[in-house]
């Protein structure tokens, strides 16, 4: 038999202590976790801004030795052929001599020089578009002068690609436009002269001179040169290439159209990308970046050939021998010089392309 013990209340004070201290020691403790220091700002420094780019800025040839390059020669030339087609229009037949000489200062229209300078007037007025002339210096800059050089000699497709080509292309067409009706023009005026010479009765019955003598001239002066003063061509020579830095710009181009008879840039221009006007705004592009010296006036010279127009020319030059053959009386040379000189001319650098 178990006995019964009885529990104290001291016993029971020390049973609950002990429960309590049992209870504290295996009850988990809350951890306290401390905050996390907000992070430091994080500063990002703005990298310093790109040095601005210069211009390409090319070396500038002097007038004296662009005078004697082939680009320059040429233009040079289209501004004394046109000068004899104004002489012939401006200045009245008083004799047989005047109407021989007049013949004789327009066989250029017959000469290689006729297509060669047309081209190499176009090529001129592109340099003095200052938007052409940026473009063709911002493609230098940014794909290397030697590249943009070196794919405008591979082929005349690539000067289209300027961004200021079509602006170009829009001078030069209304220049050679203009530069043909004044051929064309001087025509029909000479032609108006010739039946006035055949009412008059100083001139009614002269008779002609020697038709042998007179294309025998005629012949041996088809190869003529048509230069113009040393100024002028100095002029040509000193306006360069023109861009929209160029604080002299505007006088040098002034110049540039005042050496051709011009008052400024022809306006009203239709431009054809045909063969003609992709080679000079090629040999253009070239002059603008310094590659038409000396070194290239072979390639140059190659480069302007006319073959078409040099045929055209040389059928109107067997017309022209042609009516002074079958002419009897001196006032039909002015018909002759004034249907096959001078509209036939215009008419072969229409069929030429220009």
């Amino acid at each position: 038999m178990q006995t019964l013990r009885i529990l104290t209340p001291s016993m029971l004070i020390g049973i609950a202590a002990l429960m309590a201290a049992c209870a504290t020691t295996s009850a988990p403790q809350p951890v306290i976790v401390a905050p996390a220091p907000a992070p430091a700002p994080v500063i990002v420094q703005a990298p310093p801004p790109a040095p601005a780019q210069q211009p390409l800025s090319l070396p500038a040839r002097a007038p004296e030795v662009r005078m004697s390059e082939a680009l320059v020669r040429s233009a040079a030339s289209h501004a004394g052929i046109m000068r004899r087609v104004a002489r012939a229009a401006a200045y009245p037949i008083n004799d047989k001599n005047d109407l021989n000489r007049m013949m004789d200062d327009l066989t250029v229209m017959y000469s290689p020089i006729l297509g060669a300078g047309m081209t190499s007037y176009g090529a001129l007025i592109a340099t003095q578009n200052t938007q052409f002339v940026d473009s063709v210096l911002d493609a230098a800059q940014s794909q290397g002068l030697d590249s943009v050089v070196y794919q405008l000699y591979a082929g005349a497709d690539y000067a289209t690609q300027f961004s200021g080509s079509y602006a170009a292309a829009a001078d030069i067409s209304a220049a050679w436009s203009e530069d043909i009706s004044i051929i064309r023009s001087a025509g029909v005026q000479l032609k108006s002269q010739s039946y006035s010479l055949q009412k008059n009765p100083a001139w009614k019955k002269q008779r002609a001179d020697s038709r042998k003598e007179r294309i025998a001239a005629l012949k041996a002066s088809r190869n003529v040169l048509a230069s113009i003063d040393s100024n002028s061509q100095r002029n040509i020579a000193a306006a360069g290439a023109v861009s929209s830095r160029d604080f002299d710009g505007p006088q040098r181009t002034e110049a540039f159209w005042r050496a051709f008879g011009k008052g400024g840039v022809m306006t009203g221009g239709n431009p054809q990308m045909n063969k003609r006007m992709k080679r000079a705004l090629t040999l253009g592009a070239l002059d603008v970046l310094g590659a038409t010296d000396s070194k290239s006036s072979a390639w140059i010279a190659n480069y302007m050939t006319t073959p078409s127009l040099n045929q055209c020319t040389k059928w109107a030059r067997l017309h022209t021998e042609q009516c002074l053959a079958a002419g009897h009386y001196k006032y039909e040379d002015a018909y002759c010089i004034a249907e096959h000189q001078l509209t036939d001319g215009s008419d072969c650098l229409v069929k030429a392309g220009y």
